[in-house]
């Protein structure tokens, strides 16, 4: 009886084994493969490393289907993530890059406004600058796609507000495609740019809210 007993449990803990690794096959062949992105998109794209490896499956959230479409979606606009700090927003804004890759949609560009907007502004100034200021402009203007990060976070509240105001009505021209991710509600950072853009941002923007639920 006992030595039954042990062949039969024995037998059950093998079909039990057999049925779990079986079951592992079919949900890994469900997945879809993961697509490895080139170093050198990211680059292009000015992407911080701390951000190359997120993606809408690894950080997804509540905007995730909405930013999703639209940093693929064909022509411009503009979508403004805002929420508190620590929600998110940035993580956010860098997985479009992963899924424009995967589209094989040019790179565009990433660019921080509190540490890096005004900076590059001011060295096209500079007598030994390789680009004028036109230039730096002009670069901006053409990007296929565009994140602005920390709007409102720059060291020149004046300087900010020119270079931005000048990004958002070029690509209202162009049909350029940006995503702006700030602390700012909406109201707050209208009336922090002014009534000029305001309206344009009435025009053509749209606002997911991040609360980080």
């Amino acid at each position: 009886g006992e030595l039954e007993m042990k062949n039969f449990n024995d037998e059950l803990n093998n079909l039990m084994a057999m049925a779990q690794n079986d079951m592992a096959k079919n949900e890994s062949a469900l997945k879809e493969p993961e697509f490895k992105v080139d170093e050198g998109f990211f680059d292009r794209a000015r992407v911080p490393n701390r951000f190359r490896g997120v993606t809408f499956a690894t950080h997804p959230n509540e905007v995730t289907e909405r930013v999703k479409k639209f940093c693929t979606k064909e022509g411009g606009g503009i979508l403004f993530i805002i929420g508190p700090y620590g929600t998110g927003k940035t993580e956010t804004a860098c997985c479009s890059f992963y899924e424009r890759a995967k589209a094989g949609l040019p790179s565009g560009e990433y660019i921080n406004v509190k540490y890096e907007l005004c900076s590059m502004f001011r060295s096209s100034r500079l007598s030994n600058s390789p680009i004028t200021e036109w230039q730096f402009f002009e670069h901006i203007y053409k990007l296929p796609f565009l994140v602005l990060d920390e709007l409102g976070q720059a060291d020149d509240k004046d300087m900010e507000r020119m270079i931005v105001s000048n990004i958002l009505s070029a690509s209202y021209d162009n049909e350029g495609k940006i995503i702006a991710t700030s602390n700012m509600t909406m109201k707050q950072y209208c009336e922090f740019m002014g009534d000029r853009v305001h309206d344009r941002l009435r025009q053509i923007a749209e606002v997911c809210v991040l609360n980080g639920d």
